[in-house]
């Protein structure tokens, strides 16, 4: 199991955006729980292209069926009851239910297996360096930007959060504060892309401009890969715009549509 704890800089690591829902106790008190604010789930394949992108020679193919082998070895070991030790943590199987007695044998009606995650050091460690910040209470005046996709709704077929077609003609922007507006030379929204391209859209071509949700149409889709988008306003509550513009930025994948 890793245990390595040194050599690794914590600073510069963004607090993780948590949602706050209100709870009642048994007395009728009222108090809140945090969840981490709904992100994209990144599979395999995401991970496969971050480690080619970032530092790596091998194909991502290779990766992906490398990592398809482990897991079906995973799932062996366990049905054999063994332990795997998968670095960030060893997985393993417990007994639940309650035997009568030293010959009472195992019967699905009562008992059951149950797989466990025991994290690594390492991963103990982490826990203890991260931060969170209420949505709620982000910096005053400041937007952000929650989810860029393909969709206007997360209903429609083939939807996925943070995710952009090469075929799509519009982008949505979802978030918080958003609203372009003001005529400082920075304000409006551009893409970056992995390969330092930039796509800047002009006013005209913000075809939905709201809150929380923006829309902007593409005059060409944009090429597949890592992008990032950024979204200046000087937005005010007031309709009066800030002096000084604020600025979000979010990260979203460009695919082929599947």
């Amino acid at each position: 199991m890793d245990k390595e704890l040194h050599g690794v800089d914590w600073k510069g690591v963004d607090p993780i955006p948590l949602s706050l829902s209100q709870q009642i106790d048994f007395d009728g008190s009222v108090y809140y729980r945090a969840s981490i604010h709904d992100k994209k789930t990144v599979d395999i394949h995401d991970l496969a292209e971050r480690i080619v992108r970032a530092r790596s020679q091998i194909r991502l193919e290779t990766y992906i069926e490398t990592f398809t082998s482990l897991k079906r070895e995973i799932y062996n070991a366990l049905i054999q009851g063994e332990k795997v030790d998968i670095g960030i943590g060893i997985l393993s199987l417990s007994v639940k239910g309650r035997f009568d007695d030293e010959s009472d044998n195992f019967d699905p009606a009562r008992h059951a297996f149950h797989i466990t995650f025991t994290p690594s050091p390492f991963a103990r460690l982490m826990e203890q360096q991260l931060e969170g910040t209420n949505l709620m209470n982000l910096p005053p005046r400041q937007p952000y930007i929650s989810n860029v996709c393909a969709t206007f709704y997360s209903t429609d077929v083939g939807y996925q959060r943070d995710t952009v077609w090469t075929d799509s003609p519009q982008i949505h922007l979802f978030g918080k504060h958003i609203r372009i507006m003001g005529d400082h030379p920075d304000v409006g929204i551009r893409f970056y892309s992995e390969t330092d391209e930039v796509v800047e859209i002009e006013r005209q071509w913000i075809t939905f401009n709201q809150r929380s949700h923006v829309t902007v149409t593409l005059l060409q889709p944009l090429a597949a890969g890592h992008w990032t988008a950024e979204l200046t306003t000087q937005y005010n509550l007031s309709y009066q715009p800030y002096k000084t513009p604020r600025k979000a930025t979010h990260d979203f994948i460009v695919r082929p549509r599947e």
